[in-house]
Protein backbone atom coordinates (compact mmCIF):
# COMPACT_ATOMS: atom_id res chain seq x y z
CA UNK A 1 0.00 0.00 0.00
CA UNK A 2 2.94 2.21 -0.07
CA UNK A 3 4.00 3.71 -3.42
CA UNK A 4 7.04 6.38 -4.71
CA UNK A 5 8.78 8.15 -2.11
CA UNK A 6 7.47 6.17 0.56
CA UNK A 7 7.75 2.35 -1.02
CA UNK A 8 10.45 0.52 1.58
CA UNK A 9 13.86 0.44 0.19
CA UNK A 10 15.46 -2.76 -0.08
CA UNK A 11 18.81 -1.93 -0.68
CA UNK A 12 18.90 0.06 2.24
CA UNK A 13 17.32 -2.52 4.76
CA UNK A 14 19.36 -2.62 7.27
CA UNK A 15 17.43 -6.09 9.04
CA UNK A 16 19.28 -9.26 9.37
CA UNK A 17 18.55 -12.50 8.71
CA UNK A 18 18.62 -15.11 11.29
CA UNK A 19 18.89 -19.46 10.86
CA UNK A 20 16.28 -20.86 12.50
CA UNK A 21 18.33 -21.79 15.26
CA UNK A 22 19.57 -18.67 16.20
CA UNK A 23 16.06 -17.01 15.88
CA UNK A 24 14.76 -19.69 18.31
CA UNK A 25 17.85 -18.64 20.39
CA UNK A 26 16.51 -14.70 20.29
CA UNK A 27 13.40 -15.80 21.01
CA UNK A 28 14.15 -16.52 24.64
CA UNK A 29 15.47 -13.02 25.06
CA UNK A 30 14.54 -9.86 27.14
CA UNK A 31 14.29 -6.43 25.98
CA UNK A 32 12.95 -8.28 22.64
CA UNK A 33 9.46 -8.33 20.90
CA UNK A 34 8.41 -10.60 17.67
CA UNK A 35 5.80 -9.60 15.66
CA UNK A 36 4.17 -11.82 13.06
CA UNK A 37 2.95 -9.80 9.93
CA UNK A 38 0.92 -12.43 8.66
CA UNK A 39 -2.91 -11.87 8.28
CA UNK A 40 -4.73 -12.61 11.15
CA UNK A 41 -6.74 -15.45 9.89
CA UNK A 42 -3.48 -16.48 9.71
CA UNK A 43 -2.24 -15.86 13.10
CA UNK A 44 -5.26 -17.21 14.75
CA UNK A 45 -4.46 -20.95 13.72
CA UNK A 46 -1.10 -21.08 15.13
CA UNK A 47 1.73 -18.62 15.94
CA UNK A 48 4.92 -18.82 17.49
CA UNK A 49 4.65 -18.27 21.25
CA UNK A 50 8.02 -17.34 23.10
CA UNK A 51 9.06 -18.42 26.11
CA UNK A 52 8.30 -16.93 30.02
CA UNK A 53 10.41 -13.99 30.53
CA UNK A 54 11.36 -14.20 26.40
CA UNK A 55 10.40 -11.87 23.64
CA UNK A 56 7.19 -10.22 23.65
CA UNK A 57 4.77 -11.30 20.98
CA UNK A 58 2.63 -8.62 18.94
CA UNK A 59 -0.13 -9.29 16.44
CA UNK A 60 -1.06 -6.34 14.43
CA UNK A 61 -4.36 -8.01 13.99
CA UNK A 62 -4.69 -6.31 9.90
CA UNK A 63 -7.06 -7.90 7.60
CA UNK A 64 -4.30 -7.65 4.78
CA UNK A 65 -0.46 -6.09 4.05
CA UNK A 66 -1.56 -2.54 3.17
CA UNK A 67 -2.63 -2.54 7.03
CA UNK A 68 1.14 -3.05 8.42
CA UNK A 69 2.43 0.60 7.70
CA UNK A 70 -0.64 1.87 9.72
CA UNK A 71 -0.33 -0.13 12.68
CA UNK A 72 3.33 0.40 12.28
CA UNK A 73 3.30 3.41 12.42
CA UNK A 74 0.90 4.25 15.55
CA UNK A 75 2.47 5.53 18.50
CA UNK A 76 1.61 2.53 20.75
CA UNK A 77 3.45 0.16 18.37
CA UNK A 78 6.24 2.54 18.16
CA UNK A 79 6.57 2.61 21.98
CA UNK A 80 6.47 -0.96 22.28
CA UNK A 81 9.49 -0.89 19.54
CA UNK A 82 12.10 1.49 21.63
CA UNK A 83 15.19 0.17 22.47
CA UNK A 84 14.48 -3.24 21.73
CA UNK A 85 15.40 -5.95 19.18
CA UNK A 86 12.55 -6.55 16.63
CA UNK A 87 12.40 -10.05 15.29
CA UNK A 88 9.26 -10.38 12.47
CA UNK A 89 8.49 -13.94 10.95
CA UNK A 90 6.07 -14.73 8.26
CA UNK A 91 5.35 -17.85 6.32
CA UNK A 92 8.23 -17.79 3.87
CA UNK A 93 10.08 -14.54 4.66
CA UNK A 94 8.69 -12.90 1.88
CA UNK A 95 6.61 -10.69 3.64
CA UNK A 96 9.06 -9.92 6.07
CA UNK A 97 11.58 -8.60 3.26
CA UNK A 98 8.99 -5.22 3.41
CA UNK A 99 8.12 -5.35 6.48
CA UNK A 100 11.50 -4.83 8.18
CA UNK A 101 12.44 -2.62 5.30
CA UNK A 102 10.01 -0.31 6.22
CA UNK A 103 11.13 -0.34 9.83
CA UNK A 104 14.29 0.05 8.64
CA UNK A 105 13.64 3.60 6.62
CA UNK A 106 11.29 4.62 9.68
CA UNK A 107 14.12 4.36 11.53
CA UNK A 108 16.47 6.35 9.80
CA UNK A 109 13.62 8.78 9.44
CA UNK A 110 12.65 9.18 12.79
CA UNK A 111 15.12 10.29 15.69
CA UNK A 112 12.89 8.90 18.38
CA UNK A 113 12.42 5.42 17.11
CA UNK A 114 15.71 3.32 17.67
CA UNK A 115 15.80 -0.19 18.17
CA UNK A 116 18.44 -2.61 19.03
CA UNK A 117 18.63 -4.03 15.60
CA UNK A 118 15.95 -5.57 12.98
CA UNK A 119 15.22 -9.22 12.81
CA UNK A 120 13.56 -11.89 10.82
CA UNK A 121 14.15 -15.78 10.36
CA UNK A 122 15.61 -16.70 6.76
CA UNK A 123 12.90 -18.97 5.36
CA UNK A 124 10.47 -18.13 7.47
CA UNK A 125 7.81 -20.34 9.18
CA UNK A 126 8.37 -23.08 7.11
CA UNK A 127 12.33 -22.87 7.36
CA UNK A 128 11.68 -22.80 11.33
CA UNK A 129 9.30 -25.99 11.26
CA UNK A 130 11.80 -28.31 9.08
CA UNK A 131 14.75 -27.07 11.70
CA UNK A 132 12.18 -27.53 14.36
CA UNK A 133 9.96 -30.80 13.46
CA UNK A 134 8.89 -31.41 17.46
CA UNK A 135 7.48 -27.54 17.12
CA UNK A 136 10.40 -25.41 19.36
CA UNK A 137 8.35 -21.82 20.25
CA UNK A 138 5.78 -22.58 17.05
CA UNK A 139 2.05 -23.35 18.54
CA UNK A 140 -0.94 -24.96 16.17
CA UNK A 141 -0.60 -24.57 12.56
CA UNK A 142 0.62 -22.89 9.44
CA UNK A 143 -2.08 -21.14 7.11
CA UNK A 144 -0.46 -21.97 3.77
CA UNK A 145 -1.88 -20.42 0.62
CA UNK A 146 -1.33 -23.66 -1.88
CA UNK A 147 -2.97 -26.46 -1.80
CA UNK A 148 -2.30 -28.12 1.01
CA UNK A 149 -4.11 -25.38 2.95
CA UNK A 150 -2.16 -25.78 6.26
CA UNK A 151 1.19 -27.30 7.84
CA UNK A 152 2.05 -28.77 11.03
CA UNK A 153 4.61 -29.30 13.07
CA UNK A 154 5.66 -32.70 11.49
CA UNK A 155 6.68 -35.03 14.95
CA UNK A 156 4.10 -33.24 16.47
CA UNK A 157 1.02 -35.06 17.40
CA UNK A 158 -2.33 -33.93 15.92
CA UNK A 159 -3.95 -34.21 19.01
CA UNK A 160 -1.53 -31.71 20.68
CA UNK A 161 -2.27 -29.52 17.69
CA UNK A 162 -5.42 -29.03 18.01
CA UNK A 163 -5.13 -28.19 21.54
CA UNK A 164 -2.38 -25.65 20.91
CA UNK A 165 -5.39 -23.62 19.05
CA UNK A 166 -8.11 -21.26 20.27
CA UNK A 167 -9.85 -20.37 17.05
CA UNK A 168 -13.55 -21.04 16.43
CA UNK A 169 -16.51 -21.91 14.39
CA UNK A 170 -17.71 -18.67 13.41
CA UNK A 171 -21.38 -19.78 13.74
CA UNK A 172 -21.28 -22.27 17.08
CA UNK A 173 -18.66 -20.58 18.06
CA UNK A 174 -16.97 -23.85 18.81
CA UNK A 175 -13.24 -24.72 18.92
CA UNK A 176 -12.58 -25.37 15.61
CA UNK A 177 -9.44 -25.03 14.30
CA UNK A 178 -9.36 -25.49 9.81
CA UNK A 179 -10.45 -23.81 6.76
CA UNK A 180 -12.50 -25.21 4.78
CA UNK A 181 -14.87 -24.76 2.03
CA UNK A 182 -13.24 -21.09 1.41
CA UNK A 183 -16.14 -19.19 3.38
CA UNK A 184 -15.64 -15.52 4.15
CA UNK A 185 -16.38 -12.52 6.30
CA UNK A 186 -19.88 -11.50 5.05
CA UNK A 187 -18.92 -7.11 5.78
CA UNK A 188 -18.01 -6.19 2.22
CA UNK A 189 -14.54 -4.37 3.81
CA UNK A 190 -13.05 -7.06 4.78
CA UNK A 191 -13.75 -10.40 2.81
CA UNK A 192 -10.98 -12.21 5.03
CA UNK A 193 -11.17 -16.40 5.27
CA UNK A 194 -13.44 -17.32 8.06
CA UNK A 195 -13.52 -20.60 9.94
CA UNK A 196 -16.68 -23.17 9.63
CA UNK A 197 -17.07 -26.21 11.66
CA UNK A 198 -18.46 -29.50 9.45
CA UNK A 199 -21.31 -29.32 11.59
CA UNK A 200 -22.43 -25.61 10.72
CA UNK A 201 -20.75 -26.01 6.92
CA UNK A 202 -24.34 -26.12 5.40
CA UNK A 203 -26.09 -23.67 6.39
CA UNK A 204 -23.14 -21.22 5.99
CA UNK A 205 -23.62 -21.84 2.40
CA UNK A 206 -26.88 -20.90 2.21
CA UNK A 207 -28.75 -18.90 5.08
CA UNK A 208 -26.31 -18.21 7.09
CA UNK A 209 -24.09 -16.96 3.89
CA UNK A 210 -24.34 -13.20 4.23
CA UNK A 211 -24.06 -13.00 8.18
CA UNK A 212 -20.64 -14.90 8.44
CA UNK A 213 -18.12 -12.34 10.47
CA UNK A 214 -14.38 -12.64 11.54
CA UNK A 215 -13.47 -12.60 14.89
CA UNK A 216 -12.00 -8.94 14.06
CA UNK A 217 -15.34 -7.80 12.59
CA UNK A 218 -17.05 -9.40 15.22
CA UNK A 219 -14.68 -7.16 17.67
CA UNK A 220 -15.26 -4.14 15.73
CA UNK A 221 -11.16 -4.18 15.18
CA UNK A 222 -9.87 -2.09 11.81
CA UNK A 223 -6.74 -0.07 11.36
CA UNK A 224 -8.09 1.02 7.84
CA UNK A 225 -8.67 4.53 8.85
CA UNK A 226 -5.23 4.76 10.74
CA UNK A 227 -2.91 7.21 8.72
CA UNK A 228 0.21 6.04 6.83
CA UNK A 229 3.46 6.62 7.35
CA UNK A 230 4.43 10.40 6.34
Amino acid sequence: GLGGERAPLLKQNTAKHLEADEYHKMLGEKDTVVIDVRNYYETVIGRIEPPKDGAEFLDPKMRNSREFPKWLNAPETKEKLKGKKVMMYCTGGIRCERATALLSQMERAEDELETQGIYHVRGGIDRYLKTYPEGGYWKGRNYLFDLRGEQKAEEKHEDEVENETDSYCCVCKDHYALYKGKHVCSNKECKVPVIVCEGCRKRAETELKSTLLCPLCEQGHELRDLPLPD
